[in-house]
């Protein structure tokens, strides 16, 4: 069969399921215009669109609900965003309490108060260099952890005891090695060696 013959054949049978679900709605037209203003309350059968828009009321409503829906929300989220207070009464009042909220949490920040210390002309860049890259400021990876977990389900616990892990385990902060021990002690063949070196 050639590709143009394989071609019209895929058409026909596109036609064939188009009419056949022509012939289906047409056949059952009355049990479908029946089910219509049940299942699409707000739509005319004919244009499929909207037969009004929504009334005043209506918006009103749904608004409500969402606003309630919004501070339900909010009082179990964990992070707070801050509401300016009902004594800022037009945009340019919000606007100048949200910058001022900004300021103040920039003074508290201690990142923010590192760098400007590091900025000063007395700090040589080689030791603001240090200080910005040191390896107990970041967290381990969790590529690190999970790197060190499956040398050691696969080739055992001894395999902690390589130089490659060694420098691995070198590199973990105390979560890391919190989370590593906790899986070593779950293993059924542990040594207590091993769970040493890595607490």
């Amino acid at each position: 069969m050639s590709t143009l013959e394989g071609r019209t054949a895929t058409r026909n049978r596109e036609r064939a399921s188009v009419i056949s679900w022509r012939k289906l709605v047409l056949a059952n037209r009355y049990a479908l215009a029946m089910a219509w203003n049940r299942v699409f309350p707000r739509h005319d059968i004919w244009t499929l669109r909207l037969k009004s828009p929504p009334s005043p009321e209506e918006w009103d409503e749904s608004w409500k609900s969402a606003a309630r829906s919004y501070h339900e929300e909010r009082k179990h989220s964990d992070k707070k965003t801050p509401i300016p207070p009902t004594s800022c009464r037009d945009f340019e009042q919000k606007v100048e309490w949200y910058a001022q909220q900004e300021a103040q949490r920039r003074q508290n920040d201690p990142d923010l108060q590192r760098l400007q210390r590091l900025s000063d002309e007395s700090v040589s860049l080689d030791r603001a260099w240090q200080e910005l890259n040191r390896p107990d400021r970041f967290p381990t990876p969790q590529v690190t952890i999970e790197a060190i977990w499956e040398c050691a389900r696969e080739q055992g616990l001894d395999a902690l005891s390589k130089p490659k892990n060694k420098q691995r385990l070198d590199s973990c902060d105390g979560r890391a090695r919190a989370e590593l021990a906790r899986r070593i002690e779950n293993l059924r063949a542990r040594t207590p060696r091993t769970v040493e070196a890595v607490s």
